[in-house]
């Protein structure tokens, strides 16, 4: 498996959050990846982690996960969603998105009781994302079985 370091995103980031945002589909210009660069790194309610490569000459980003916390108010947990996650089409199949997610898992640890959750696109599932998400130990069945609505505004 190749050698990756995990760390909080930076603005000097910010093009190669751009190119692996696009990646998954969402063509975000430079100035609201910067924006959401600095709203998902300046609050403890929310999270944005970035892969290095440390096996290339500079370390390059190749993979992200970005995630918020909000407190259940049906049950005494925490809910961390999520948000995106991604790792360069170059660098995938090598265990790096498995890291991320224990990566999340670990920095959130001192929540106590808690719930991750994300939403994948029926479309991601010719990808293969459903079926990873599903070995990692994700699942929607049984009791907790959830339909996803929503509403643009």
């Amino acid at each position: 498996m190749a050698d990756y370091s995990i760390r909080s995103a930076l603005g000097r980031d910010t093009l190669c959050v751009q190119s692996l945002l696009r990646q998954l589909g969402y063509p975000l210009s430079t100035a609201e990846v910067e924006d959401q660069i600095e709203l998902y790194t300046s609050s403890d309610a929310r999270g944005l982690l970035v892969a290095d490569s440390v096996e290339t000459a500079q370390p390059t980003v190749v993979g992200l996960v970005a995630f918020s916390k909000t407190p259940l108010f049906v049950k005494k947990a925490w809910r961390v969603h999520i948000e995106a996650l991604v790792v360069d089409a170059l660098f995938r199949h090598q265990g790096l998105g498995q890291r991320l997610l224990e990566y999340v898992q670990n920095v959130t640890a001192s929540l106590g009781k808690r719930v991750v959750d994300l939403t994948s696109g029926q479309h991601r599932a010719a990808s293969g994302a459903h079926t990873f998400y599903r070995v990692l130990g994700f699942a929607n069945e049984g009791s907790s079985e959830k339909i996803y609505l929503r509403k643009e505004l």
